[in-house]
């Protein structure tokens, strides 16, 4: 019997799975979020420990029955990191082979099986990702400050409120809201706030729930804002198909992270759209499981030529056992 272990770690949590070659998922372990860039490498392997020692636990099996390791994490943005955090696996847990990448791709996994798709992920921050086979491009940080995902859009809904104040902008509800939310007395202090810096990134963050909340209103502005964010995205996917010569075949795009939770249609018109201008054979999918089977599964296509069918209906028995399912109901956060 072969035993493969996920790994899905990011900013705000860390999550391992482990299950078999047949479909068994047989253990889940969660523990905080971390970044080896960001929190260091001692940290963000302390926090892999505690979730692998949890799954592990409950799978009734130890370091040396696994068979192979794959994840995805944040911070594998340059060729070196991907090395780098193999190698701390590596050192740590002593599992013979092991496979990290960046994490966009393990919640493509997720969604498709298959070797023609893309992502747009999009959370706090946005990546991208296309693939044909083999071949594959991440944009990472190519992509700019201006669609980085739920702090951009935050900042979008902050400047139509100082546009519309100073008559080059349409006019829109979300003055009152966001007034209010930073307890501001007109746009002018509002405006002061920013300019202090009292309003910031981490302030911007919070404010997808809020615009959406106005966009479902009837607010054209805040509805504007999401469309804006769709229109900025999407040429990076349109880049990556037409670098990897797929832009006229069909094309699975997962579209994955909290901003897609969002309700309001124009955010997923938008995208389908502006795919279709150019790649008309395109398939918009959500991610129907949680990343973290992405990891799994990478594993078991290393194992099958092909993940039989049996297989993926055997994950989808344990789907209410481990709580897999990603809801895309839920709010924006």
């Amino acid at each position: 019997m072969k035993y493969f272990m996920g790994i899905d770690q990011g900013g705000s949590k860390t999550a391992a799975i482990v299950g078999d070659e047949y479909g068994h998922i047989l253990g889940m372990g969660k523990s905080f979020g971390a970044v080896h860039s960001v929190n260091g490498m001692e940290m963000a392997m302390e926090a892999a420990k505690e979730a692998f020692d949890e799954a592990l636990d409950q799978a009734g099996l130890a370091y040396e029955d696994i068979s192979g390791l794959y994840g995805g994490m944040s911070g594998i943005d340059w060729a070196y990191e991907k090395e780098l955090v193999q190698n701390a696996m590596y050192d740590h847990f002593k599992i013979s082979h092991i496979s990290i990448v960046n994490d966009c791709l393990i919640a493509m996994r997720a969604a498709t099986a298959s070797d023609k798709c893309g992502i747009i992920c999009a959370g706090s921050g946005v990546n991208c990702a296309v693939r044909n086979g083999s071949r594959e491009i991440i944009f990472g940080y190519y992509i700019p400050d201006s669609v980085q995902g739920g702090a951009s859009i935050g900042a979008a809904a902050v400047q139509k409120v100082f546009d519309a104040q100073a008559g080059v902008g349409t006019p829109t509800v979300l003055k009152d809201y966001l007034c209010e939310l930073f307890h501001a007395d007109s746009v002018d202090e509002l405006l002061q706030m920013r300019v202090d810096h009292r309003i910031g990134s981490s302030d911007y963050l919070g404010l997808p729930k809020v615009v959406e909340k106005v966009a479902m209103e009837g607010d054209q502005v805040a509805t504007e804002v999401y469309a804006d964010f769709a229109r900025g995205i999407v040429p990076y996917i349109l880049s990556g198909m037409r670098q990897l010569d797929i832009l006229d075949e069909k094309v699975d795009i997962v579209l994955s992270g909290s901003i897609f939770k969002c309700k309001v249609p124009a955010l997923r018109e938008t995208v389908e759209s502006e795919l279709k201008k150019e790649a008309v054979n395109i398939n918009i999918i959500d991610s129907v499981y949680e990343p973290i089977v992405g990891a799994y599964l990478m594993g078991l296509d290393d194992h099958y030529e092909e993940v039989p069918s049996e297989v993926y209906a055997e994950i989808e028995k344990e789907k209410n056992k481990y709580n897999i399912l990603r809801n895309v109901k839920e709010d924006n956060t």
